[in-house]
């Protein structure tokens, strides 16, 4: 999955994988998540946001999610 860095507070970067339609989010803190069933919509809307963090509330509250690391 391919990733790019964003301008965040607590996030390092995110990447989507379009087939599958699973978000990565990775925090500066070295924690790695998967975000389940996000459309792409959804994805581009993140990479816009001006704030990362509150975004990823509005998604972590509607799809299912994985630690991965």
């Amino acid at each position: 999955m391919e990733t790019q860095a964003v301008n965040s507070s607590t996030i390092k970067s995110i990447g989507y994988e379009k087939t599958e339609e699973i978000c990565q989010v990775e925090f500066l803190d070295g924690g790695v998540y998967w975000y389940f069933g996000v459309d792409n919509d959804l994805y581009q809307a993140f990479l816009k946001a001006k704030s990362k963090g509150q975004y990823l509330s509005l998604i972590k509250s509607r799809h299912q999610f994985q630690k991965i690391k």
